[in-house]
């Protein structure tokens, strides 16, 4: 029992049943004669020993945390026992430290699995976790287990995708970019092609997100083509011939082929419709309902957002089509097709004023909006930072339209808010712009200039990126200041 106890030296102050287990695989070269075939239930027994004389805090559910001053206690545990070179090869130092980063890259890939099928409940676990995925990402690192290095990236990159903490996933791409890619060409490195391609969609979604288009697009077509190369033979076989890594292949390059879609519609390329198109075919291929759901949901995008295909009846086919393919577990992809179909409403509305449609007409359109956007609300989780966002700005918008400021600006102060938690500064930077011209169309110049300059300030980093954002609000910044001068001539 000491023995198996002194493994727990290699956790970050949480352990989770499974991951302790899985270093005893009977199947997995690195398993663990200590625990191997370590059945659930002993594991529990086992752990509830040490929880019952302190070593241990049991959460239930397999879940443990340990006091920080204890990991101590095991490593004096687990050097008393295997008291070898810890780096030695076939050492039981080394042996051990190997089980832990597989088991926890395990671990890492089934929560991206549960993520991807719609399960967003991974998320609170994967929190708990986090400390044990970097140290496992580290110690893989540092003995050159590449593929385990991805495996770890893989469940860090959904939790801080999902809740907005978008530095700090940057410094962990960086660092890695090195082990896998060739500086020169931007291609692999001689032995890891497998896990080249994944940093490459790490590196294509930064460049996105930081509105780096071009770049982006360069590295996106360069990760496309590498993928149907790996996939195009498979394509042709009968889908039930297919083992787990074949159809991974596939779903690879069909997210590929998403990504390369979303540039492209960044940069309003009407190529974007055969790129999502072609990713929903490979989708349904293998019958991928959940990355199908995301191909149809952009699809919605394009309709909306490109100006040489607008059509909003299209827009809402392809966001309802998307909410019929996801799972009834994905309260998130749900949340965020529903928030979509208000944005056709509201849209409706703004092309429906153009027209000038009858106001009880143009009333329905911004009432059938908010009611989407609610339902939103109430379906996306807590820490869905990024999307909560955007679902307050837009009822924001609705509520300004109406002419009720105070809900409006209430909703506008929540989503700038979920802004600087989600490391947003460009949506922070477009929904203080609205704010400012809110202010200043009621003449309240003094806060109009404050939210201006704070809009100003956010989107100044992006340089070429937001050209057109900071023209605005200096436009803007300029019209408010002369109107406080103006102001300020006119007392006595």
């Amino acid at each position: 029992g000491r023995g198996q106890l002194s493994f727990l030296h290699l956790f970050q102050a949480f352990v989770d049943l499974v991951a302790f287990c899985l270093m005893g695989n009977p199947d997995a070269p690195w398993c663990l004669p200590e625990v191997q075939g370590l059945e659930r239930d002993a594991g529990i027994a086992l752990l509830n020993r040490a929880a019952d004389i302190g070593l241990l805090t049991s959460h239930g559910e397999g879940y443990y945390s340990m006091h920080p001053a204890l990991p101590w206690f095991f490593r004096s545990l687990f050097e008393a026992h295997y008291p070898s070179i810890p780096d030695e090869e076939g050492s039981a130092h080394l042996k051990a430290t190997r089980a832990f980063v597989e088991a926890m890259g395990e671990l890492g890939n089934f929560y991206l699995r549960q993520y991807n099928s719609g399960n967003r409940d991974v998320i609170d676990p994967l929190s708990a976790e986090e400390a044990n995925l970097l140290h496992a990402r580290r110690l893989a690192r540092k003995h050159g287990w590449y593929r385990s290095v991805i495996s770890a990236m893989q469940g860090l990159r959904q939790l801080y995708r999902q809740t907005g903490r978008r530095a700090e996933w940057v410094r962990l791409v960086e660092q890695i970019v090195p082990d896998f890619v060739d500086a020169a060409s931007d291609g692999p490195l001689p032995g890891r092609e497998d896990d080249w391609s994944l940093v490459t969609e790490y590196r294509v979604r930064l460049a996105h997100d930081s509105r780096n288009w071009q770049e982006a697009e360069r590295l996106q077509r360069v990760c496309v083509d590498w993928d149907r190369t790996r996939a195009t033979s498979l394509l042709e076989m009968a889908v039930e011939t297919l083992n787990s890594s074949e159809r991974n292949l596939i779903r690879t390059l069909a997210v590929s082929l998403e990504t390369l879609g979303h540039i492209q519609r960044a940069l309003q390329q009407q190529e974007c419709v055969a790129s999502y198109e072609e990713a929903l075919r490979v989708s349904e291929r293998i019958a991928d309902r959940a990355e199908a759901a995301i191909c149809a949901f952009n699809l919605g995008h394009v309709f909306t957002e490109l100006a040489s295909l607008h059509d909003l009846d299209r827009s809402e086919q392809w966001y309802q089509r998307s909410l019929e393919l996801r799972d009834e577990r994905d309260s998130h992809g749900r949340a965020r097709c529903v928030g979509q179909l208000g944005r056709v409403a509201y849209e409706r509305f703004v092309e429906g004023r153009s027209a000038e449609q009858p106001a009880a007409e143009l009333l329905r359109h911004l009432n059938v909006a908010l009611k989407h956007y609610f339902q939103a609300l109430d379906l996306l989780p807590a820490n869905a930072v990024p999307d909560l966002r955007v679902v307050h700005a837009q009822i924001g918008n609705i509520y300004e339209e109406v002419g009720d400021t105070d809900n409006a600006r209430s909703h506008f102060r929540h989503a700038i808010r979920y802004a600087e938690d989600g490391d947003d500064p460009y949506g922070a930077g477009r929904i203080r712009y609205n704010v400012a011209r809110s202010f200043a169309q009621e003449g309240r110049f003094s806060d109009a200039r404050e939210y201006a300059l704070a809009s100003l300030r956010n989107f100044e980093p992006f340089g070429a990126g937001a050209t057109a954002e900071i023209q605005k609000a200096q436009r803007l910044l300029s019209q408010i200041e002369n109107a406080l001068q103006s102001q300020s001539a006119k007392q006595p």
